[in-house]
């Protein structure tokens, strides 16, 4: 599993999948066409960044 930046017109997030195209599929099916915006591999920058404004981001020992 990987972990990639999502990000929609009301705001981002981190989502734990095993593909890109994955993580793109689940998001749009949650956020709706409309809002999506983009899916990208995360960074550790993106990590801290979604964490330090209250959102979950998946912890490592939970990825390996």
């Amino acid at each position: 599993m990987a972990l990639f930046y999502v990000e929609a017109t009301w705001g981002c997030g981190i989502r734990e999948a095993r593909t890109l195209d994955q993580a793109e599929r689940d998001f749009r099916a949650e956020a709706g066409n409309y809002s999506y915006k983009s899916v990208r591999k995360a960074t550790p920058a993106d990590c801290a960044w979604v964490g330090a404004m209250g959102g979950d981001v998946p912890q490592q020992e939970k990825r390996a």
